[in-house]
């Protein structure tokens, strides 16, 4: 009787080619894997950055209605504003996000011909940092440029200037201030109507996070009459 003896080597191949699969199959699914990975990451960031722009936009929005809400319950619409600015700050605060930066209320009541009229302006600061070097001028000669103030985090800027005009006109007021990073002078646009009472503000407004942040400067005028 005949014998056959087994090929140790074919084993052997058969054995390694098997393990080679397995390891291309193990390969193949991990580079699947870390793609799928890689792209939920990258949707996710994508969603969150949506997100986070959204609630900058309701945020600028609601800053802009809250003026417009002062007029309609016969509040004080820098009281209003300032108001809504430090609940949005302490409620995004509350999910590590950080809402910095600068309003500017200015308003004048029923403007009058030839006739010296003040216009209040007052200047919030709500960077988490010192505001230094606040000026505040407007373009009238009848105007007193305020001085150079340091304005602390929290703080509120008091100040009035007086207008004369013998007509309608378009003022300008310029507010330059300073934060750790930056210089900024910005004019804003103060329409002088004869006959109205008007409420003007100017916000610099930041939202961020430990992924970035979402900045803008915006003007608001308001008809109060």
């Amino acid at each position: 009787m005949i014998s056959r003896k087994k090929n140790p080597t074919r084993g052997a191949k058969g054995q390694m080619f098997i393990v080679g699969a397995l390891i291309i199959i193990i390969v193949i699914t991990l580079i699947k894997t870390s793609i799928n990975v890689a792209d939920v990451l990258e949707k996710k960031k994508f969603l969150e950055s949506g997100v986070e722009r959204l609630e900058f936009s309701n945020i600028r929005g609601e800053v802009a209605k809250s003026a417009y809400n002062a007029v309609n319950y016969s509040l004080n619409m820098t009281n209003v504003t300032n108001s809504f600015i430090s609940f949005a700050e302490s409620k995004l605060s509350g999910r590590n996000i950080r809402l910095d930066g600068v309003a500017v209320s200015s308003y004048y009541l029923n403007m009058t011909a030839s006739t010296n009229i003040p216009i209040n302006v007052t200047v919030y600061n709500f960077f988490d940092a010192e505001l230094s070097r606040v000026v505040l001028n407007l373009s009238t000669n009848f105007a007193a440029p305020v001085n150079t103030t340091d304005l602390q985090p929290g703080s509120i800027l008091y100040s009035n200037f007086t207008v004369n005009s013998g007509s309608s006109q378009n003022l300008t007021l310029w507010v330059f201030y300073e934060t750790p990073t930056e210089r900024v002078v910005q004019n804003v646009t103060i329409p002088s109507v004869i006959g109205k009472t008007k409420y003007v503000g100017y916000f610099d407004l930041k939202v961020s996070d430990d992924r970035g942040d979402i900045r803008d400067r915006f003007v608001e005028t308001v008809d109060v009459n």
